[in-house]
């Protein structure tokens, strides 16, 4: 009787959980799918470009580069089509299959612990239900379970995936062990196609992990060895060419060539930390001190005990994981992010491995838990239905939401957007409108392709929808011909006020801005990007030279001034910089990471202290060598701006700036969009024609509600587009800086303003930039 009522006691918990996962998947994807506010550059639509792309018929690696890797995307587009085809499907989409596959994830870790298969799932399902509780302030479970903003969940759980396949052939060709090493080497051979960060090192692990099998169990092992990695490589170049339409050399240039030589130095500036030129710099991470040596506990239990495929498996997840990771921040920056998959693992690992080196410890509290009495059937309950409620919320404040007109219906997407998007979609509207008969790709080009361009039916005719992720000679070369052979009508680029991440674009990506700023102006402006548009005639006006100074101040450190004898005025130009510069690297003797070097450049003194990408930064990175590297520096007329360039590693490191060319480009004001609105009519005990009437020492000024003077939309609510720090001019005080936007009203710097002449019906202008 115990026996049976021991039976249906642990199905109600299974029964319970698998409802309440169901229940708590259905809510947090209709409730992800229908809000599709979004950031608008590095989000959603990294995800959502390249599926456009595929459901009009062009191929990765041909067409463009799917940077997040060919089986991600693919997977990706095969759910988005099933589910629609659009936005709200894609954010469905990869939402689903970020978060089952993190349900795979931790059920494959409790299981290879050495947890059932049942127990493995409720174990996994109650961890991950109870993280929903606010799961996107815990940044290991969000980048993990969530679809960030690079999909690092879905990328990251290939080896987990991979394990279970493993399990899958171990289990059903026991008897067939060439069956067995042919369909696990076209296991091997297709996974570096998954992603680039994941693909290779799960490879090389799985590999590693299978010979280690075949030391163990197997004879005629080079006959085996031989099938492996025949079909392997036969995998491989078969799979590579299915889903490239042939291209794959061009695929394996754009990431193995490209985007490898240039992301090292491209992505972040150097602080003295991030970047690894040593062995130490790889082994700066506390975490490896732990993990590694666990890693080699269970692998020695592997060798010298009882053979254990679960162990070994985990031994592959794990080794997998630390690659990663380690390939990650070698080839880029060293970012805890790329340590996520690896942390998670660690918390099964390490407990593991002390416990195959202190099994008597490991008794000793199996037998103090065990005294603990609970009653997990009606604990799981009130726990579940806790999570589900606070699940249910963020779907409740959408219905409230659309019911008190703060979101809107965007059919393009089908789904809703908050109100401060209204303005983006009307414009997108327009240009759709205005360019019907235009081809796609000669509609809009964006430096991060987003709502406007599905909107405007416009397709980015370089191929690549961010251009972060134009690197390397080729991809840049690319860009350029691509935007001069297509002559796109508008482009449009990230608002500086808006994001401190379009000031490092310009600096890093300035060969892009010089190419096309003097074929096109800002007509408009949203509260996240600019519209540029292509003028019939080219700007003609030519400013004059500045003069470039060089001065060598140690192996590693140059400083660039730049001077220009004029006299002192207000106004703020881009000089640009012409260098022509070469680093040498002495090598420690380490193959690949002791042999290279960055070049860093910070902004000393410039006429406008702007943030670089983070508040209190103002450098970024450069080629280690260029004959011509073009950069931006913000300059005033008259006075002396100065750029330090510096190399690292700074004990090995000789940088020789051969020469230095500069010439005032443009006003900074070119870059900017002038919007001429009015003040609220409104006049009353507190207010004068949109003017507040406060005492002098309050410093503000009141704008109830704005409106463009002349244009097509008559009732702009502008606020949105305001920002801390913007330029607000009046008829009468002149410029002003914005303090503060709040409860429809814009605090501003200086003395009172005069209802008379600086209120309505005066105009004023605000600059968006």
């Amino acid at each position: 009787m115990n026996r049976i009522k021991k039976y249906f006691y642990s199905k109600n918990i299974l029964f319970l959980t698998l409802l309440f996962v169901a229940l708590l998947f259905f809510i947090q994807a209709v409730s992800f799918s229908f809000n599709l506010d979004y950031k608008a550059y590095n989000g959603a639509f990294q995800t959502f470009n390249p599926l456009r792309r595929i459901f009009i018929g062009e191929i990765p690696g041909r067409d463009f580069n799917p940077y997040l890797g060919l089986g991600t995307t693919y997977i990706t587009a095969v759910l988005t089509y099933l589910f629609g085809g659009n936005f709200a499907a894609s954010k469905c989409s990869i939402y689903l299959l970020s978060v089952l596959l993190h349900l795979l994830v931790l059920t494959t870790l409790f299981f290879l612990s050495g947890f059932s298969i049942k127990k493995a799932f409720i174990s996994a399902a109650f961890v991950f239900i109870l993280i929903s509780y606010d799961v996107q302030r815990l940044t290991l479970f969000w980048e993990l379970a969530g679809p960030g903003n690079s999909n690092l969940g879905v990328r990251s759980a290939l080896p987990f995936i991979s394990s279970w396949i493993v399990l899958f052939l171990f289990k059903f060709c026991q008897n067939k062990p060439q069956t067995f090493y042919c369909l696990t080497g076209c296991l091997i051979g297709i996974q570096p196609l998954w992603s680039n960060d994941y693909g290779i090192p799960s490879s090389v692990a799985l590999s590693g992990a299978i010979i280690v099998n075949l030391i163990k169990q197997e004879s005629n092992k080079i006959t085996k060895l031989i099938l492996l990695f025949t079909s392997a490589a036969i995998t491989f170049f078969t799979a590579a060419s299915l889903l490239t339409g042939g291209n794959t050399i061009n695929w394996l240039k754009d990431n193995f060539s490209g985007v490898a030589a240039d992301q090292f130095w491209y992505f972040v500036w150097y602080n003295g930390k991030n970047k690894i030129f040593s062995l130490s710099d790889l082994f700066s991470t506390p975490l490896l001190y732990l993990y590694i040596p666990s890693l080699l506990v269970i692998f020695l239990y592997v060798l010298a005990k009882n053979y254990n495929t679960k162990y070994l498996l985990l031994l592959y997840i794990a080794s997998t994981v630390i690659m990663a990771g380690m390939l990650s921040s070698i080839g880029g920056t060293v970012s805890m992010r790329y340590y996520l998959a690896t942390i998670l693992t660690g918390l099964f690992v390490i407990p593991l491995a002390v416990s195959l080196l202190f099994p008597v410890l490991i008794t000793k509290l199996n037998i103090v838990t065990r005294n603990l009495r609970f009653s997990p059937l009606s604990t799981l309950l009130i726990i579940y239905i806790s999570v589900l409620i606070t699940n249910i919320i963020p779907a409740y404040v959408l219905v409230t939401d659309i019911s008190a007109n703060k979101v809107f219906w965007v059919q393009e997407f089908n789904g809703w957007l908050p109100n401060k998007w209204q303005h983006s979609i009307q414009v997108a509207k327009k240009i759709n409108q205005e360019l019907k008969d235009e081809l796609p790709t000669t509609r809009i080009l964006s430096t991060y392709s987003s709502g406007i361009d599905i909107i405007a039916r416009a397709f980015n005719p370089t191929g690549i929808d961010y251009i972060i992720h134009a690197l390397g000679t080729s991809a840049r070369s690319h860009y350029i011909e691509s935007l001069l052979s297509s002559k796109p009508k508008y482009i449009t680029t990230l608002r500086e006020d808006y994001t401190q991440w379009e000031t490092w674009v310009r600096r890093t990506n300035w060969w892009f801005y010089r190419e096309f700023v003097r074929d096109y102006k800002p007509v408009e402006a949203t509260f996240y990007n600019i519209i540029w548009q292509r003028l019939e005639i080219p700007k003609k006006q030519v400013y004059p030279p500045a003069i470039c100074r060089i001065n060598k101040e140690s192996n590693n450190k140059t400083i660039i001034s730049i001077l220009t004898n004029t006299q002192t005025t207000d106004t703020v130009y881009y000089a640009e910089i012409d260098l022509k510069y070469q680093l040498e690297v002495k090598s420690s003797g380490i193959p690949i990471i002791g042999k290279r070097g960055i070049v860093n450049a910070t902004e000393k003194k410039t006429a406008l202290t702007k943030p670089i990408a983070k508040t209190s930064n103002r450098s970024y990175g450069m080629p280690p060598n260029a004959n011509h590297w073009y950069v931006p520096l913000d300059h005033k007329l008259g006075t002396r701006s100065v750029l330090e360039l510096q190399a690292y590693p700074a004990n090995r490191a000789n940088l020789v700036v051969e020469s230095c060319q500069a010439q005032l480009f443009a006003p900074v004001d070119e870059f900017a969009f002038n919007r001429r609105l009015m003040l609220a009519n409104i006049s009353n005990a507190n207010w004068h024609n949109g003017i507040a009437i406060a005492p002098s020492n309050n410093h503000r000024a009141g704008i109830a509600k704005l409106c463009e003077r002349a244009g097509v939309i008559a009732q702009l609510e502008i606020l949105p587009e305001l920002y801390p720090g913007m330029d607000i001019e009046f008829a009468s005080s002149g410029k002003r800086k914005i303090i503060e936007i709040k409860d429809n009203q814009v605090w501003v710097t200086g003395a009172s303003l005069n209802p008379v002449t600086d209120g309505y019906p005066q105009p004023v202008t605000v600059t968006l930039r």
